[in-house]
């Protein structure tokens, strides 16, 4: 599971970053440039995410839910035997996560058409028993932006017409394994333009190495454990 992120980088650094990957292509950066991306040092599921992705022929950067609500019937139709209480329950977590080993099936028709990028500066995970978990923060060695492969829908949720993204997972790298077994599907520079614009084959084959040379993890305070803190003491180590 991949349900905690950070987001520190600003505006002129993904457009930097992107811009030069995907040229000679130019990309529309305007819905970026309007949120001025204020740093967000614990983003929760339900908040709204910077997204690359291409719509009606244009590679676009758009803010979307993270909270895919899909359009798929095994997720919209009402099972056999299911009331309409139990259906919509059923369906009142949506989707945070997709996993990489049903994607290409449950999730084929979003899949195929509506793969997208999501960059990060980081993202948490957790390691112990409920009620004493350690929080750890995981991000490149260098500090560059994470790009995560994920997937979007547009669909009704609540009454309202959205689109929303979900965060692609597999499962866990040797180094990752020490702290969760799965881990963000997540993409070396190399791979942005053939993910966004080819329907993969193998997409675990595409994704960064995830290793100590390329990433490091350390330890935070307990504070990341809650939504409602967002600053940068999230990010302050504490003693292995």
């Amino acid at each position: 599971m991949c349900n905690r992120v950070r987001r520190t980088y600003t505006v002129h650094e993904v457009i930097d970053l992107v811009g030069a990957r995907f040229a000679p292509r130019t990309i529309n950066f305007d819905a970026l440039r309007a949120t001025n991306l204020e740093p967000r040092w614990n983003v929760a599921p339900k908040s709204i995410v910077p997204v690359l992705r291409e719509l009606d022929g244009e590679l676009r950067f758009d803010m979307l839910h993270w909270d895919m609500c899909p359009t798929m019937p095994w997720w919209t139709k009402q099972r056999v035997g299911e009331t309409a209480e139990q259906a919509a329950k059923r369906r009142k977590p949506l989707m945070t996560n997709a996993v990489i080993e049903k994607v290409k099936t449950t999730g084929a028709a979003t899949f195929k058409k509506r793969r997208c990028l999501i960059p990060v500066s980081g993202f948490w995970e957790w390691t112990g028993e409920k009620g004493d978990k350690q929080g750890w923060a995981i991000e490149h060695c260098d500090g560059t932006p994470i790009m995560f492969a994920g997937v979007w829908d547009s669909g009704r949720h609540e009454g309202v017409d959205r689109d929303s993204v979900a965060i692609i997972t597999m499962p866990a790298s040797p180094w990752m394994s020490a702290i969760h077994d799965r881990q963000p599907a997540m993409l070396p520079p190399t791979a942005w333009p053939s993910y966004i614009d080819t329907v993969p084959d193998d997409l675990a084959a595409m994704t960064e190495t995830v290793d100590d040379a390329r990433f490091r993890a350390f330890k935070v305070s307990k504070r990341v454990n809650s939504v409602r803190n967002d600053g940068p003491e999230c990010l302050v180590p504490i003693a292995a």
